[in-house]
């Protein structure tokens, strides 16, 4: 490092990467995360959020259903990996999807 700026290769996110597994059977994709958590707690509430004044949840299991939907639905339209959308909408829980 000279002066406060970094090199190429002297970055220290250099030595961040995929590298080796942390544990076994440890998720590759925010899919396989979800999956993985939906199989070891599917009734987990993993979103909390208040609407209309009263608050909701989803289970781990309804959060993957709705992720495959969503997911079937952007394949369905043609969307493919390295394709970009983008969300035109007021905040929502959904996004999370």
């Amino acid at each position: 490092m000279r002066n406060g700026s970094f090199k190429n290769n002297e970055s220290p996110r250099c030595a961040i990467g995929r590298g080796e597994p942390l544990y076994p059977n440890e998720p590759l994709t925010l899919g396989d995360l979800f999956r993985q958590a939906a199989k070891e707690f599917p009734d987990t509430d993993i979103l909390n959020y208040k609407r209309d004044g009263r608050w909701h949840s989803i289970s781990a299991t309804e959060m993957l259903s709705k992720m495959e939907a969503c997911a079937a639905g952007l394949k369905n339209l043609s969307i493919e990996k390295g394709d970009r959308v983008a969300i035109l909408a007021p905040n929502s829980p959904e996004w999370t999807i």
